[in-house]
């Protein structure tokens, strides 16, 4: 599963604090850490900054200079979202987000441009029209309008990361199932498309929140999620990736469960 790293984050009170400080000791730190945990991305997101791409620019200096990890823009402004792509340099990119509204005009030919040039870069969408989809039904409907507006914007199916939406199991009992269901239609009907979601927020208001996160994953990693915003710095949640992974035929004489075993013990 590929590793989307969540705690550069402007909503993590300590992570705010370092960013609008510039803190870039520990800043570097936490990059470390998650890089360390097997990320293959780092998810940017400076939102409460007051001075939020200059910000992104500054943590982007920070990976390029400490990791070889692709970075996530991760940014409600979609001008921010395209401004910041060159300070990316060589690296992989992933644009975090549009939905088949909002910021999809402004950002998703700027992908296309860059996708032309060869460059690698992919996108999130999330399948949201005017409001979050409430149906199993109206989510397959989504997905559907999404993917027939990134075609025929020219955007290749393996460059699209779809969003499944995460939503808290406190407000709403039936909230992973809807997901476990549009995760199931997306991987069989968009085979090339890969899955993701922002892990955290399905246990959002509810103590003991690892634990529901790993018990979501797992289930989630059964029926075929590819990447997760999550965090790698935590051994559980590593764990209890490894292991489904194993449990699920996706690794192969538990190879990397094993390594990750040893890599864990030394720490």
């Amino acid at each position: 599963m590929i590793i989307i790293g969540e705690k550069l984050n402007s909503s993590i009170p300590s992570s705010f604090s370092a960013m609008q400080e510039k803190d870039s000791e520990k800043l570097t730190d936490i990059i470390k850490a998650q890089k360390d945990g097997g990320a293959s991305f780092l998810d940017v997101n400076a939102a409460l900054c007051s001075d939020e791409a200059e910000t992104i620019n500054y943590i982007i200096d920070l990976i390029k200079e400490n990791t070889d990890c692709g970075i996530m823009l991760d940014s409600p402004d979609p001008k921010i979202l395209v401004g910041c792509i060159d300070s990316c340099e060589n690296r992989p990119v992933i644009i975090n987000s549009v939905t088949c509204t909002e910021r999809f005009d402004e950002v998703v030919p700027e992908v296309r441009k860059r996708l032309d040039c060869g460059a690698d870069i992919s996108l999130v969408v999330l399948p949201i029209t005017d409001l979050v989809p409430s149906t199993n039904e109206e989510r397959r409907e989504n997905i559907d309008v999404a993917m027939k507006k990134l075609r025929e914007a020219g955007i290749p199916d393996e460059r699209i990361y779809m969003d499944l939406i995460t939503e808290s199991i406190a407000t709403d009992t039936e909230a992973a199932n809807r997901f476990f269901d549009s995760l199931t239609y997306t991987k069989e009907t968009y085979p090339d498309v890969k899955t993701t979601c922002g892990l955290s927020n399905i246990s959002f208001g509810l103590p003991e929140r690892a634990k529901i996160n790993q018990a979501f994953l797992s289930i989630a990693l059964s029926l075929g999620l590819d990447s997760a915003i999550m965090n790698p710095a935590s051994k559980d949640m590593l764990y209890a990736m490894y292991s489904a992974e194993l449990v699920c035929g996706r690794d192969d004489f538990g190879m990397n469960y094993i390594s990750y075993y040893r890599q864990a013990k030394e720490q």
